[in-house]
């Protein structure tokens, strides 16, 4: 097994590569992985702001803008 130490002496590269590799595993299993109930509690209040109009959307560049300020 793994250690936490192990991952954090990873780049940041490493570590992507390492979540892309346990996600396809995750993925083309037969079993079904159930979502956390904290998931579904998030969605459901995610979607009562869509439904009173107070819900905020951006564009998909602005999403990468954001996200690439932050790893920069």
């Amino acid at each position: 097994m793994i250690t936490i130490q192990e991952i954090e002496s990873m780049s940041k590269a490493e570590r992507l590569i390492a979540i892309d590799l346990i996600w396809s595993t995750l993925s083309e299993s037969d079993k079904e992985v159930s979502s956390p109930a904290w998931h579904g509690e998030v969605l459901a209040s995610r979607m009562e702001k869509v439904n009173a109009g107070q819900a905020g959307f951006i564009s998909l560049e602005q999403l990468r803008e954001r996200l690439s300020s932050k790893t920069s």
